[in-house]
This record gives C-alpha cells, structure tokens and sequence, in this order.
C-alpha cells in the first residue's frame, strides 16, 4: 500500500494531470467550481494571505512548494490557475482548504484555466466577475475571483483575487479595474483585493492606486521589496498590516505575495 502510494506521488509529480479535463469545459453556462475535502481553521485576531501566480502549474514543483507555504496560511489566491478531475484532487486531498476556481478559458485539453481562491473557511457568495474585454490575438478574457469568508468572532471579509488584462490598450485594462472596484464600492466592511495586476507601466499603477484610495484600501507595501518588475499586489481595508514580503520560491514566473494583517 506504501509503495503504491509513493508511486502514485511520483506519477503525479512527472506527469502533471494532463489526461484530466476540467468539468467546466463540458458546460458552456458554468464558470465556477467549489470544492473541499476537509477545511481546518485556525482561530487568531490575524490573518495570513498568499498570493501568487502559478503560470499555469508549468513547473512541476510549484504544488510542492504552495502546500507547503498553505501550512502556514488562512486565505490562498491563485492567479493562472488550472483546474481539472486530477487538479481538484490534488488541492482538495492535501490542503485543509475551502477552494472555489473560477474559469476564464478552457484549452484544447479541456482544462480550464482562470483565478481560485483557497480558504481556512467556508467560501461563500462566489461571484465570477469576467472582463468586459479580451487580449488581443486569443480573444480571451481575464476574471477576477469573488468570493466572502465569516470568521467566527472577527465577522466577514470580502476577497477579491483578480487577474488584470495583459497584453492590450489601458483602456481595456481601466475597465476591468472599474469593474471590480465598482463591485467593491458595492460592498461593505473588510476587503482583501489581491492578484496580478500587470501594472508593467505606470500609468497602470497609478489608475490602480487611484481607485483603491477612492475606496478605503491600503496597498499592502513589501518591506526590502527586489522585484524588478512589480506586477502582483495586495490591497486592503478593516485590517492593520502587521507585515508583508516577497518569497524566495522560483517554481513560477512569479514570486508569492504574503501579507500578514490583524483584524481591525
């Protein structure tokens, strides 16, 4: 039972879940999937929030490496993730997470690919919020995650887990940050709003910082912070940020993203 169970990790560590599809991809009016084995909270006045881009799981360690930042983590939120039969398994088997995903595109496999949000909590009122427009070329949108937790004692907090437009005009990326933030004013008390922004220029970044100020959020600010391009953002509001960094994990075109913040 050993062995075959060790053989199973490494099958699934070399192979990636290729053979799998996706059951979003076999329903053109579903776009979004909730899923859990077990969920284990972890009762405290703060809270610790992963985000980070997962290029799609290309390298076949990245899950190796968030199990192991999960450990010590309450909310996790994937940008290019993927999600198919094998996938779900995976994050659902070996993290104590409530997960919804939140399909943007399928490829020609049948996997879907878009956001998912993992929670030490229940996630609740999941709302997908797809782009009013598309990149260039794949004619393909972004999406922005919704979803909203109820921690007993500290209340709920609204989380927002968005992967911004990419390769295109700022006006189509000025519509996608409008129409999440016009989601945003919609809603009341804490908000986390984190993601990949491509905020590659900066007139992106400031059109991103004005909307965030115009509601409440703080831009959640890593100390010592040696990216050279700083596309990836958390923004916050009914939270003290206690502190936030840059990780040294190479398993992704991107580095994670954690912040940890106290109820407020």
């Amino acid at each position: 039972m050993k062995i075959s169970f060790i053989f199973s990790l490494l099958i699934f560590s070399s192979q990636g879940q290729a053979a799998d599809i996706s059951e979003l991809c076999l329903s053109e009016f579903e776009n979004t999937l909730n899923f859990s084995h077990q969920i284990t909270e972890r009762p405290s006045r703060e809270l610790t929030v992963i985000s980070w881009n997962a290029h799609k799981y290309g390298d076949r360690n990245y899950f190796t490496d968030l199990k192991k930042l999960s450990a010590d983590a309450d909310v996790l939120m994937i940008q290019e993730a993927m999600h198919s039969t094998g996938w779900e398994k995976a994050f659902a088997s070996h993290m104590p997470f409530s997960f919804t995903f939140f399909e943007s595109f399928c490829d020609k496999d049948k996997q879907a690919t878009g956001v998912q949000n993992g929670a030490r909590y229940k996630l609740e009122n999941n709302v997908n919020l797809v782009s009013p427009d598309t990149e260039p070329v794949s004619f393909t949108p972004k999406v922005s995650g919704v979803s909203r937790i109820d921690i007993p004692g500290e209340g709920s907090v609204l989380l927002i887990n968005t992967h911004a437009m990419n390769f295109n005009t700022g006006k189509k990326f000025e519509r996608q940050i409008d129409q999440v933030a016009n989601y945003i004013a919609s809603q009341n008390g804490r908000v986390i709003w984190a993601g990949d922004f491509n905020t590659w220029n900066a007139s992106r970044k400031k059109y991103l910082d004005q909307k965030t100020q115009e509601l409440g959020l703080i831009h959640v600010k890593p100390s010592d912070d040696d990216r050279s391009l700083i596309l990836d953002h958390i923004y916050v509001r009914g939270f003290q940020v206690i502190r936030a960094e840059i990780l040294d994990y190479k398993t992704s075109d991107h580095r994670p993203l954690r912040a940890m913040l106290k109820f407020q």
